[in-house]
């Protein structure tokens, strides 16, 4: 599903924290968006779906990786590349960084060395591991570029401007000289199918007609899922479940939690009350008192 991010008119992109607090992962499906993304990862863990980058023009899939991510890593998402985060850990810290494609060009043809910015393929990891030292100079910038960030005064649209450039090349050159990279592996058409399917709509597949849609026998589907992706479909079912419910009991519409359950995909109420209280130690009504104003 492709997004339109929600940059300032006039701005050449945004620095955001994101932050996750026990089972709360990345609100909405997977996503692709016209604008380069980068992700320092500051504490915790958590697992990327990132599909391959596609050469120009073409129009086929050519499938996803699992992408391992914890502190120290630096991991860039490209233009139009769907990805979706499947879990995070509750310690789990990032700054995220959105550039406008014309920032990006802007910066590469000031510099030439930077030009692999537009045509990173997909061969490579677009994750690697940086040394803490690296992370402890970018950090400070992208907190700086935030809004309402950690600088004494707040910066101007100058000063934005500049300290974006000098992020994306400062982060891209960082990312060049790190050699290791974290854990990556292939992800099999049907299990990025399915999971792509349970995260658009986790109420409507039942684990016969998930493997029908993907094209495969549900036993085999729920081996290789829980090989692949590190938990079984009912546990990736009920995390997009409850992610869906939080979203919906926050909106702001005045939902009822049992309105919200519903909406995020439960049958019923004792179902969702079970599933919630497994995942989180809380009933709902426990945990939305001791989070009503923390969000991912």
């Amino acid at each position: 599903m492709r997004v339109k991010l929600p940059i300032p008119s006039g701005d050449v992109g945004f620095v955001q924290e994101a932050w996750a607090r026990s089972l709360k992962p990345w609100k909405g499906p997977p996503h692709r968006h016209a604008e380069l993304e980068l992700n320092l990862v500051c504490s915790g863990h958590a697992v990327y779906l990132v599909r391959s980058r596609q050469p120009k023009g073409r129009q086929q899939s050519l499938g996803s990786n699992r992408i391992n991510i914890a502190a120290d890593n630096i991991l860039w998402l490209f233009p139009s590349q769907e990805h979706m985060l499947v879990e995070c850990s509750s310690d789990f810290h990032m700054l995220i960084a959105v550039f406008r494609p014309a920032l990006v060009d802007s910066v590469r043809q000031m510099d030439r060395q930077l030009n692999p910015l537009g045509s990173q393929s997909g061969s490579s990891s677009p994750a690697r591991i940086v040394t803490k030292a690296v992370r402890a100079q970018l950090q400070p910038l992208m907190s700086s570029l935030t809004t309402g960030g950690t600088v004494d005064h707040a910066t101007t649209a100058v000063e934005r401007d500049w300290g974006m450039r000098w992020l994306l090349a400062s982060a891209w050159r960082a990312y060049e000289a790190a050699s290791d990279a974290p854990v990556m592996a292939d992800v099999h058409p049907a299990v990025e199918r399915a999971a792509f399917l349970l995260r658009d709509d986790p109420g409507q597949f039942d684990l016969a007609l998930l493997a029908r849609r993907a094209g495969v026998s549900p036993a085999w589907l729920s081996r290789l899922f829980q090989r692949q992706l590190g938990m079984s479909v009912t546990e990736f079912r009920n995390r997009q479940r409850i992610s869906r419910y939080l979203a919906a009991h926050r909106s702001g519409k005045g939902q009822t939690l049992t309105a919200a359950a519903f909406a995020a995909g439960f049958n019923s109420y004792p179902q969702f009350y079970r599933v919630f209280r497994s995942f989180t130690g809380l009933s709902p009504v426990e945990y939305d008192s001791q989070n009503r104003t923390s969000y991912v």
